[in-house]
Parts: structure tokens; sequence; C-alpha cells
């Protein structure tokens, strides 16, 4: 069942699905946490909710010790602005208390809190900056993690692989407890609050755990009965990331060096950006991406023998769609892979689709099998409630998609005289797709991580590109 709407108070908005038939008494409880102006958040707010984050799991042995029922992170921080998430999945009368437990200390009252004065400890404080330096570093990233945070970085404009990232966690712990308490209460103002509740909830409950434990400590209106749903809700909720699209016909390199001594993969991922979702464009997308998945991999991994990890998978970020081709490999340089890559992109898959569409396969294998995955309900009540989460953090709150998708498969799969496509009718549609997307007016990102000289790699891209 889809969530519906409130706007509970000002920039305080709640999604909430009671479900007459979740597995009792379990539940899904989501809240995040962000600037108005997320997007454009310095360097130095970025790294301190970092720190914040680390010090808050630090503080609370009972997330520790309740690991598996709530998780901090920080889901859109990895990349650029700044939100603190909270996620809650377990046992509905349980859920309360431990949000309840987890949000004291980030918008307590500092004066004569328990919570928040020993959050910031010396100790904790030197111990959590610690483990963040390591991770700034990057030492561990594998090639194939470090494509992924390239491409994602670029996609949003952001500085996440900065070294200045380290210079500034030293900064920030020469901070005594009060300056970094203050620092707190600077990034509480104008806070947006997105809550997601799903599952064996009572919509009261969460409401009145977001009136005494976020509204009353941000100093926002008092939470109402009556809430204003749909659009006027939409409009509340400010974009989390700022997305950078590339105009058409551009070709992108973000090449990087693993840190790892151990690491001697190479690993390339050329992403396609298709544009702003659209229920077409995003069906014509995944067809493709049925289409072209498992031959890729047969070609690559188990004909080519290239490497261990072959995919090729559709993509959503901030509401724009892409096609991502990855292979990681110890076998071939960067540049022969992306050779690889591109040459199936621009040879194999124009073959691939002629084929099926000669075998009558495009509406009676791909097309069926995607309306039938269409159709298929979550697999487990966290995988829906997550379905979800996503459209609150995009701020589009489209909890419909799923359903305009099925609605327009099963359209597509009609005879031709009730509006159906014909398969020639897909066919051109796929092949218009794979000619302008992909070949002559691509938006092309390549991310690459290997140990090789760049000016190799360099000079096989302007061959091939």
């Amino acid at each position: 069942e889809r969530p519906v709407v409130e706007c509970l108070a000002e920039d305080i908005t709640l999604a909430c699905a009671r479900l007459p038939r979740a597995e009792r008494p379990k539940a899904c409880l989501y809240v995040s946490l962000a600037p108005r102006q997320a997007a454009s958040q310095s360097l130095e707010q970025v790294v301190f909710l970092d720190l914040l984050l680390l010090c808050l799991v630090d503080l609370s042995t009972e997330l520790v010790y309740m690991a598996e029922m709530a998780e901090l992170h920080s889901e859109v921080l990895d990349f650029q602005g700044s939100a603190l998430v909270l996620r809650v999945s377990g046992f509905s009368d349980k859920i309360y208390t431990l949000v309840r437990d987890l949000l004291r200390p980030v918008l307590g009252e500092h004066n004569g809190d328990l919570e928040s004065a020993g959050l910031w400890t010396d100790e904790r404080v030197a111990r959590c900056a610690e483990l963040l330096r390591e991770r700034y570093a990057n030492n561990d990233l594998t090639s194939t993690q470090l494509v992924r945070l390239l491409l994602s970085a670029a996609s949003v404009g952001t500085r996440y692989m900065s070294t200045e990232k380290i210079s500034v966690v030293q900064t920030l712990i020469s901070d005594s407890s009060v300056t970094l308490a203050s620092r707190l209460t600077q990034w509480q103002q104008g806070l947006q609050v997105r809550c997601l509740a799903y599952g064996d909830v009572q919509a009261a409950e969460v409401r009145a755990l977001l009136a005494e434990e976020v509204a009353q400590p941000l100093g926002k209106r008092s939470v109402g009965g009556s809430g204003q749903a749909g659009a006027e809700a939409a409009v509340s909720l400010a974009p989390l990331l700022q997305m950078h699209v590339p105009p058409e016909r551009t070709v992108r390199l973000l090449l990087a060096r693993p840190r790892s001594a151990k690491e001697r993969n190479a690993a390339v991922l050329c992403s396609f950006g298709l544009g702003a979702y659209a229920p077409e464009a995003a069906l014509a997308l995944y067809l493709l991406e049925l289409l072209a998945a498992e031959p890729f991999f047969d070609e690559l991994r188990t004909k080519q023998q290239l490497g261990y990890e072959v995919s090729c998978r559709t993509d959503e970020l901030q509401r724009q769609l892409s096609l991502g081709l990855k292979v990681v490999s110890s076998k071939a340089s960067a540049a022969e892979l992306l050779r690889r890559i591109l040459r199936f992109v621009a040879t194999d898959l124009p073959a691939l689709l002629q084929g099926a569409a000669q075998k009558g396969e495009l509406r009676g294998k791909y097309l069926a099998a995607l309306q039938q995955s269409l159709e298929q309900p979550a697999l487990t009540l966290r995988e829906a409630a997550g379905r979800y989460w996503v459209r609150m953090l995009d701020s589009s709150l489209a909890f419909d998609r799923r359903d305009a998708e099925k609605a327009l498969a099963r359209r597509w799969l009609r005879d031709e005289a009730e509006g159906g496509l014909s398969e020639q009718q897909l066919l051109r549609m796929l092949q218009e797709l794979v000619q302008k997307a992909l070949l002559s007016e691509p938006r092309l990102t390549i991310a690459v991580a290997s140990v090789e000289d760049e000016e190799v790699f360099l000079n096989a891209l302007k061959r091939e590109v």
C-alpha cells in the first residue's frame, strides 16, 4: 500500500502506511534531517556531519547491541549535501523508544541534556576522528568500489574525493566540546525533516514522536491535527542533491589510481546518461537492460574471460536515468576493457536488437518478462519501505511510479488494435534509443580505476571514443 503524505509542520513531512497484513509486529521507520540548502553545504559542514555520525554511533551502546535493528548513516553525505539518516526496522513496540534515544543527543538542548553533554568528550572525538581519517584516505578501496564512487561524485559535482577532508578533520578535533556543540546548534537551523513510517505503525504515535523529539527542540510550529497532502507537501521538500547533467555529445573521463598496494585489477565503468525520468523512457531502458545484460556477461566474462566482474544495469540518481556497463579485470588493461565495452555497444547491441525482433522475442520474451517482474510484490517489508524512501530522498514523493510503469507495460503488451506495440514498433523505439543516447549523441561518463600509465589510457580513449 502506498504511504499517505502529510506536512505536519513547517519543514516536517511524514509519509505513513499502516499495512493490515504486515508481518506483525514488524515495522520500518526512516528519518532524515537535512538543512534546507543541503545541496550547497560547505566541505567543512559535510565533514562535521560525518564526525557527528560516528560520535553518535559510538555513544549509543544500544545501537551497537541492536545493530540489525537500527542504522545511522549518511545516505547522501557520501556525495554532497548534509543529511543525517536514521533507519529503524524491527518490532513496532521498540522502534519509537529507539528512535527517541537516537534523536535526543542530536536535537535535544545541550545545557543540562546528559545525552548531548556526553557526545563530544575528548576521548570520543579523538577516536572517531581517527576512524574518519582512515575512511577519507580510501586506502582499502578496490578498483570496482573506486569507479562507483567516482561516477557518483561526478554526477553531483562534489569534492567527495578531495584530500582536503583529512585536513578539515584535523581542524575540527582542535575545537573544544563547547565549540562542537555550537556547530551542532548551527547545523540544526532550518532543518527539513522527512519521515517514512511503514508496516505495523500507528500514525498518531509517529506524529507524537515527531512533535516531542523534533518539532519542539527545533522550535518548529506545533504539529497540527490536519495535514497538507499531495502537491502541497511536495513543495516543502527541497532537493538534497543538485544534479550536474552534461549536455548531449559529452564524454567525460574520471581517472583514479587505487591507493591499496595490493590492488592489481583495472576497472572501467561506462555510464550513458539518458536524461530525466519518465515512465516511457524508464521502461525502454529496462527492456534494453534485460536484452543486453546476459549477452554482455556471456561475451566478456564467459567467452573472452576478461574478468571476475562484468555487469550491465540501469541506474537512477535524483530522477536521472542511466545505463552502466562495468568490467573489472586483472587480465586486461583499462584501455583494452574500454575498447571491448564500446565495441559491444556499437556492434553487438544493435545486432542483438535485430535478432530478437526477427525471433519475435521483444514482445513475447523481454516485454512479457519485464511486465511480470513489475507485477511482483516486494519480497520483504523493508524492501517495500526502501522503494518509497528513495522517493522521499529525491523529493519527488512519486509513490505511484511503479503503478504507472505496470500500467504502461500492460498497455504495450495489448494487441496492436487496442493500442499495444508491435514487434517492429518496439524494435524502432529501442533502436532510436541506442542510436541517439548511446552512439550519436551520448552523455557518456567513463570512470576508470587502474595502476597503469595514464598516458596509455588517454591515447586509447582518443582512438576509441
